[in-house]
């Protein structure tokens, strides 16, 4: 009978320290995938007033200055999308560009170079961040059916899951943007593609660096490849 008690004793001790190891390990927790990818959705789409947000800010500056040869520009925007939406979001733009013109005084493209400030607050995520840019317009003159856009951005901030353990890790988000296609007449996005890297430390002392792949899909939506898994969501 004593050997039993013992037996049940040291089952019930092993039982315990293997219920108590799992909730350590999940309350470390791990960075995974899927919050990268949606670091990146919410850097690219509107809702969180990521960079689709920005293009609006942008286009409206170019058909704005645009026939301006030589003109320097110089604006701010503050952008808020306010208490009782899944998605708010607090941001100021600090915007500075140039229009590039040929020998004859035509104008040819636009240099922009620009700062984002703020914080955003999605279902699944929030973050406290600010980014520069370095963007090039291209097909500025009125015979182009397009406007062309390159160029790069970063983007650095501590975010926070609000799904599993509430995972909190600091990010730096490169973008490199080969080509972006806008149709003139309605502002969509007609193709485009980029490459990124994210790279960062979580709150458990994880440390992070990924890379892949973004292609704006001509339909509203950008597929994000990462570790070659496919992540597609809207822009809007």
């Amino acid at each position: 009978m004593k050997f039993m008690n013992w037996f049940k004793y040291g089952m019930a001790v092993l039982v315990l320290s293997v219920t108590v190891m799992a909730c350590v390990n999940d309350a470390e927790g791990l960075l995974e995938d899927d919050d990268i990818a949606e670091l990146i959705e919410n850097a690219l789409n509107s809702k969180a007033g990521g960079f689709d947000a920005q293009l609006e800010d942008m286009l409206y500056l170019v058909e704005n200055y645009q026939n301006q040869c030589g003109q320097s520009i110089d604006s701010t925007f503050e952008k808020e999308k306010g208490i009782g939406s899944i998605a708010t979001y607090n941001y100021t733009y600090t915007w500075e560009g140039t229009v590039n013109c040929d020998s004859v005084n035509t104008p040819q493209d636009i240099d922009f170079t620009y700062t984002s400030n703020g914080t955003y607050s999605v279902p699944r995520m929030t973050s406290s961040d600010e980014g520069t840019y370095n963007m090039n317009v291209n097909g500025i003159l009125p015979s182009a059916t397009h406007y062309d856009i390159t160029g790069s951005y970063t983007r650095v901030g501590t975010q926070t899951t609000k799904i599993r353990n509430e995972l909190t890790f600091t990010a730096t988000l490169g973008v490199t943007l080969t080509d972006l296609s806008i149709e003139k007449t309605s502002k969509d996005i007609a193709s485009g593609s980029a490459t990124f890297t994210v790279t960062g430390d979580t709150s458990g002392g994880e440390s992070v660096s990924k890379e892949g792949s973004i292609t704006y899909n001509g339909d509203n939506t950008v597929t994000v490849n990462l570790n070659n898994k496919d992540y597609t969501f809207d822009l809007d």
